[in-house]
């Protein structure tokens, strides 16, 4: 994608080993778009539907809490998001379809970022499932090990099912 740009663009990577997300497209028969939301896990039938659009390593902590969810009566369909900008408000909108909630999860600040986006590609249906917005507070950053920080600011996967199951 940033080779085929044509001015700015920005790619941001992590310090830590991620998991190979391409299992999980084959499970679900998603194809990567370079602009397109990609669907990584179907929600379980019959529970309650929570769809997660997650980006970079809060999409690993995503999968992480879909899978401790399972058998709570709530489950979690998956969408990876890896463009901002541009950025696939059709496909947030289809994917909300019948949805109960919805949740952003990113390993960054909660403002201005993913949990924006697709509070505003909402803001766009007359009704849509309340937005929930897994991420760093607005606070000040901080220096630490990726899976002690994840606890901290509640977006580990383990984290992120306590809060949902809550909800």
């Amino acid at each position: 994608l940033v080779e085929k740009c044509q001015g700015p663009a920005y790619v941001r990577l992590t310090r830590q080993n991620l998991p190979d997300l391409s299992g999980l497209m084959q499970k679900t028969g998603a194809k990567w778009e370079a602009t397109k939301i990609t669907k990584l896990r179907d929600a379980t039938a019959g529970a309650k539907k929570i769809v997660a659009f997650a980006s970079g390593a809060g999409t690993a902590e995503a999968i992480k809490a879909a899978d401790l969810l399972e058998g709570s009566g709530r489950s979690l369909a998956v969408y990876n998001v890896h463009s901002l900008k541009p950025f696939d408000e059709a496909g947030v909108i289809q994917a909300v379809a019948g949805a109960d909630l919805a949740i952003s999860v990113e390993d960054h600040s909660v403002i201005g970022g993913l949990g924006s986006c697709v509070a505003e590609a909402l803001a766009q249906l007359d009704r849509h499932p309340k937005l929930v917005k897994f991420g760093v507070q607005d606070l000040f950053g901080e220096s630490g090990e990726p899976d002690e920080l994840y606890d901290q600011h509640g977006i580990s996967g383990k984290k992120i099912a306590e809060s949902l199951k809550k909800i």
